[in-house]
């Protein structure tokens, strides 16, 4: 299994792209829901500087009336929620890794995480 651990936005794409070649993906988010990170930064109603085609994410395109530039809270509270729901993505939120080791006889990494809350899948 493959964790993505505190990634904001990128570990969403990340986690479809593995998902989809049949790598099993966890995402581990501090934050108490998907794209809080997001939500967190851009406190005001700013839009992002590049376009949708540049910001595009894989299995799911942006609908056609989609803004050419998106709003920051746009795509945290409304796509990233719902990317994360409808390709059924594995993420625990306010978790965060407390700890990791290695395991040399068994070549395999073990994680401990606190609070392990599970919000989808998995």
């Amino acid at each position: 299994m493959t964790v993505l651990a505190q990634m904001p936005v990128l570990y969403c794409i990340d986690h479809v792209r593995l998902k989809y070649v049949g790598v099993p993906t966890l995402v581990i988010d501090k934050k108490p829901r998907v794209g809080d990170s997001w939500r967190d930064r851009y406190k005001a109603p700013s839009c992002l500087h590049d376009t949708i085609w540049y910001n595009q994410t894989p299995c799911l395109n942006f609908p056609p009336t989609w803004p050419v530039y998106t709003p920051a809270a746009k795509l945290a509270a409304d796509w990233l929620v719902a990317y994360a729901s409808f390709l059924e993505l594995d993420v625990w939120t306010a978790s965060t890794v407390t700890k990791t080791s290695w395991n040399d006889s068994t070549k395999t990494w073990s994680v401990e995480v606190n609070p392990a809350v599970k919000v989808l899948g998995f």
